[in-house]
């Protein structure tokens, strides 16, 4: 079969998601599987045109922000190689009601998915506090994969 792709393997957290550093659990019985799909890790808000950051509790009233940074646990592995660590955490920008999806980044950890959001806050805050008051919002944003180097902040721990 050619086109063969793998089960889906899922994961559960111990604990809560945002403050634990344990392993997850692999979940071989999927009626224990996570039930809603992923689980916010951190959520901050950029306000423009300031570049002032904000973390905050996730909340359904975060679709009104102008910049937001998101990082969940995904609950389903997206290591469809099968070899090497899962990965189960992800980060990726939203402006307005677009996801900046080319600003996405994975990680095969919890502390690795917390340094590269505060990483993409910190670069997306600089950006936010030199844009012109005119630009584009979103394509400006869209553009700053040009400039964002994902090597500088991939952990140790990914790179083993």
């Amino acid at each position: 079969m050619d086109n063969f792709l793998p089960m889906p393997r899922w994961y559960k957290v111990i604990g809560d998601a945002s403050t634990c550093d344990m392993p997850p659990e692999r979940v071989y019985d999927l009626s224990l599987a996570p039930r809603r799909g992923s689980t916010h890790v951190a959520l901050t808000i950029i306000y423009q045109p300031s570049g002032e950051i904000h973390d905050v509790v996730p909340s359904s009233h975060l679709t009104d922000a102008g910049l937001f940074v998101s990082t969940i646990f995904m609950g389903v592995d997206h290591n469809f190689a099968e070899n090497g660590p899962p990965i189960l955490w992800e980060t990726v920008p939203r402006i307005r009601h677009k996801w900046l999806s080319e600003l996405r980044h994975r990680y095969t950890s919890r502390r690795a998915a917390i340094q590269g959001h505060i990483d993409i806050v910190r670069f997306l805050s600089d950006m936010v506090k030199h844009m012109q008051p005119d630009t584009d919002a979103v394509a400006y944003m869209q553009a700053a994969r040009f400039d964002y180097d994902w090597r500088k902040h991939v952990s140790q721990e990914e790179t083993e």
